[in-house]
């Protein structure tokens, strides 16, 4: 999404554009929250355009929980790669 944002001409951005046309896309909770830290630290003068892409797409958010169980899973370097459960 980062990449389609940022790149908007580049094949990123048609295989998304194809995605959205295509089929129902789903986006985590985390996903968003993810994006909008990625922004804040890395693209600040362009955070703007990231509220804007995610009010311009058509999409459903799947809320993340708020806790993982972390025994359900291998041993995982950083807590935040988890998988989304």
């Amino acid at each position: 999404m980062i990449s389609n944002l940022l790149f908007p001409n580049g094949k990123v951005a048609k295989v998304f554009s194809h995605i959205l046309e295509k089929h129902t896309l789903i986006i985590s909770s985390y996903t968003k929250e993810e994006c909008t830290e990625v922004f804040e630290k890395k693209f600040p003068s362009k955070i703007k355009q990231l509220e804007i892409f995610f009010d311009g797409i058509n999409f459903e958010e799947f809320k993340s929980p708020e806790k993982i169980d972390e025994k359900k899973y291998p041993k995982i370097r950083d807590i935040k790669d988890l998988p989304v459960s």
